[in-house]
């Protein structure tokens, strides 16, 4: 809804994206499982952000990069992974962490607002094979998971996602 960003403003949305993923790898949940345990129960709103704020972050990029000028197209080749590319695998990332078996299903739930808001943000953005791995991603997870309405939570993302 504003103004077309600058370059420089779409470079520091990605080191912005970077970075968030540089300080949450603070919080990274270790192998052990009581070590992860206690992470989690010490940590669990840090964590939940550390979810929750990449999602919202790779969601600007796309839109930035989808309603930017034909110049833009330069930096979306230059980027190590192009935008879809790096939805793809911040979704993917998030879905390892909620299902880590020291979340609990309430921490899980708490995630689905920020996954739904992506999903309704990138349906218009990208086409139906660049959403492809993400529904994909999303449907595994959702019969992946036990909780019942965190199950259905991740199937209404793929679905709202998956609209045409």
């Amino acid at each position: 809804t504003r103004e077309t960003p600058s370059v420089r403003q779409v470079i520091g949305l990605v080191q912005w994206i970077h970075s968030i993923v540089d300080v949450c790898t603070l919080y990274d949940l270790p192998a052990a499982p009581e070590t992860a345990r206690q992470r989690m129960r010490d940590y669990a709103d840090e964590i939940g952000r550390c979810a929750d704020a990449p999602l919202d972050a790779v969601g600007a990029l796309v839109a930035t990069m989808a309603s930017a000028p034909a110049e833009y197209r330069s930096i979306a080749a230059s980027m190590k992974s192009n935008p879809q590319q790096m939805v793809t695998q911040t979704v993917e990332g998030v879905l390892a962490t909620v299902q880590h078996p020291e979340a609990t299903d309430t921490w899980r739930r708490a995630r689905l607002p920020a996954l739904t808001a992506l999903a309704e943000r990138l349906r218009p953005l990208l086409t139906a094979d660049e959403r492809r791995p993400i529904v994909s991603s999303l449907e595994a997870a959702s019969r992946a998971a036990r909780d019942p309405q965190f199950q259905a939570g991740l199937a209404n993302a793929a679905s709202r996602l998956n609209a045409n």
